[in-house]
């Protein structure tokens, strides 16, 4: 997979970033600030001199949120697979989201649809919870409502993604 460094451990499974994920953030963070959050704020009637931080800090925030919700996407299916007997090899995160190296051979269908649904379980929660926060902070902070209803839609286009009946997508 090329150059990673571990970054931590969840009870004793290492979690490593790739080096194409240093290198995706910076794009990420541009793309964020000067496209999706503009327009966001023009389909609100937001207008642009209501934001608190700069559009930069925004798009920083919303790509380190992104694979923070693709860390626990990918502690969903670790978690799920330690309490049904599998052996948790590794987390990597990396440009195209993350993965998960699971010993689990002896896995019935049950258990194994358990491990690959707890993945976009979580996203789903997180978006959901992203997006009914965010109605309920609109006239306490812009900035923050700004954050979460795009954090909430990242989450959401995670979940539904994720779905797709496509190997190595968890609904294949």
């Amino acid at each position: 997979m090329g150059t990673h460094w571990i970054i931590g451990h969840y009870r004793g499974v290492p979690i490593s970033l790739h080096l194409s994920l240093v290198l995706v953030i910076p794009l990420l963070t541009i793309g964020i600030s000067f496209q999706n959050l503009p327009a966001l704020m023009n389909h609100f009637d937001i207008p642009h001199n209501a934001l608190s931080f700069p559009p930069i800090l925004h798009g920083l925030a919303l790509s380190i949120g992104l694979f923070g919700s693709v860390l626990l996407h990918e502690l969903g299916h670790a978690i799920t697979a330690m309490k049904t007997g599998g052996r948790v090899r590794q987390i990597t995160l990396m440009i195209l989201g993350g993965m998960t190296e699971i010993d689990h051979e002896d896995a019935t269908p049950n258990q194994a649809m358990a491990v690959a649904a707890a993945g976009p379980l979580v996203n789903l929660s997180l978006g959901a919870a992203s997006l009914m926060i965010a109605g309920l902070v609109r006239s306490l902070s812009v900035d923050l409502y700004l954050f979460l209803l795009l954090f909430g839609g990242i989450n959401l286009l995670l979940t539904l993604f994720n779905l797709i009946p496509a190997f190595p997508l968890d609904g294949g």
